[in-house]
């Protein structure tokens, strides 16, 4: 069920690529998303999870639970925090 909502929220978001196992995970944007960052920090830094760039250009971040709650999950709650932000969250 999270990879099905995972998925559907990422295609949403201009989301190309979601790999999640354990508390890694990787994101990756398709070339043309320009995803609103503010949206995603205050989720992920709320629930442990640490953040790096892999690459700029499509933006792929790297992620790695430090907290309690799976990634997954928080993944979810983030993606969703970005859909509801104000201003379109991902340009297409």
């Amino acid at each position: 069920v999270d990879a099905r909502l995972l998925r559907l929220l990422g295609q949403r978001l201009g989301v190309e690529r979601i790999f999640v196992r354990g508390g890694e995970g990787r994101l990756t944007f398709r070339s043309d998303a320009n995803p609103r960052m503010a949206a995603l920090e205050g989720p992920l830094r709320d629930r442990q999870v640490a953040v790096g760039v892999r690459r700029m250009t499509p933006l792929s971040l790297s992620l790695t639970r430090v907290g309690p709650e799976a990634l997954a999950r928080t993944l979810i709650r983030a993606l969703d925090a970005m859909a509801a932000a104000p201003g379109p969250a991902a340009w297409r």
